[in-house]
């Protein structure tokens, strides 16, 4: 089993909100949805690195789970497809 770390990136001058998807060798930033909750949007940033990573590699997974971790960061768990 495998994880992809997600972090809520403070907003900036230039650039809102942010979420980075971190994990399998990639990274992904994305914006955030108004309309979706922080986990949602979490959720959001880690398929979008599992896209990029499922069309390059013959090994392919998916998610089946996310949790908020203590440090109010993101884990979304993935199992092979």
């Amino acid at each position: 089993m495998k994880a992809i770390h997600v972090k809520k990136i403070a907003p900036s001058e230039r650039k809102g909100t942010r979420f980075k998807a971190m994990g399998l060798d990639l990274c992904v930033f994305t914006g955030q949805d108004m309309i979706l909750n922080d986990e949602a949007n979490a959720a959001y940033a880690a398929q979008e690195l599992l896209d990029r990573w499922n069309s390059a590699n013959t090994r392919r997974y998916k998610i089946i789970g996310t949790g908020t971790l203590p440090d109010n960061t993101f884990a979304v768990l993935l199992a092979a497809k």
